[in-house]
């Protein structure tokens, strides 16, 4: 049996493992609170430029960035399942509306959330003033938002990735930030980690160390989780 920490497959080669009937299991719901959370901080932090600010404070500078409120915007989801849903209500709560694009969507969630669905994952970008990615990661969405998709932005969208690297593709957000055509992003996760590449020179962009699920709390349920699939599993 392999029993990992966290709600990704993309460390294990399940095939392989299968085939040689090695049990797979993983700790998908323990992760959940603290992505959301990270998530709407991340999303309150670029709208009021709370970082930014306090980075000119440092720098001996007393200058006054002009926010905007979640309230009355919208989000769009990439991905609704344990976390998008999560971030979905908290959002809400602060009177932003939701809108989400999932190819596997929970029908009766949405509905009874008032949470609608769009067919195209452009409809998001071309009708949203903040896109959240939580969509899990396969190879197929590789660079899955790309110079094409991100053209289809509104102007002045905010771009939020907590769920893996890969999935942007890094140097088609870094000309829409420098353009303009994007007003901001906040990403947790990166192609290539630790990530070293040229997003850390722009002002509008808040980058962490992927700690999504980096609190003690989940930590520690993430580990008893583990410990549990594991005797389950082998308890045949």
């Amino acid at each position: 049996v392999i029993s990992r920490i966290g709600t990704g497959w993309d460390n294990v080669d399940r095939k392989f493992a299968e085939e040689l009937g090695i049990k797979v299991c993983r700790t998908p719901d323990a992760p959940t609170q603290a992505a959301v959370e990270l998530t709407i901080g991340l999303l309150i932090d670029l709208n009021r430029s709370i970082s930014l600010q306090d980075r000119c404070i440092r720098a001996g500078t007393w200058q006054k960035e002009m926010g905007h409120l979640i309230s009355g915007k919208t989000l769009g989801l990439i991905g609704c399942g344990r976390i998008g849903k999560g971030v979905a209500k908290v959002a809400q709560a602060l009177g932003c509306a939701v809108r989400a694009y999932d190819p596997y969507p929970d029908h009766d969630w949405h509905q009874t959330n008032k949470v609608p669905l769009v067919s195209r994952v452009e409809t998001l970008f071309e009708t949203c003033d903040f896109v959240s990615i939580h969509a899990s990661y396969s190879p197929e969405l590789k660079y899955f938002i790309n110079r094409d998709l991100l053209s289809h932005a509104r102007s002045g969208l905010i771009l939020i990735n907590i769920s893996r690297g890969g999935i942007i593709d890094e140097s088609a957000l870094l000309e829409a930030l420098k353009s303009g055509h994007l007003s901001g992003a906040a990403l947790d996760v990166f192609e290539k980690e630790p990530y070293k590449g040229p997003l850390r020179e722009l002002a509008n962009v808040i980058l962490t160390p992927h700690i999504g699920a980096h609190t003690l709390e989940t930590r520690t349920r993430m580990e008893m989780e583990a410990v549990k699939n594991l005797i389950t599993a082998l308890s045949f």
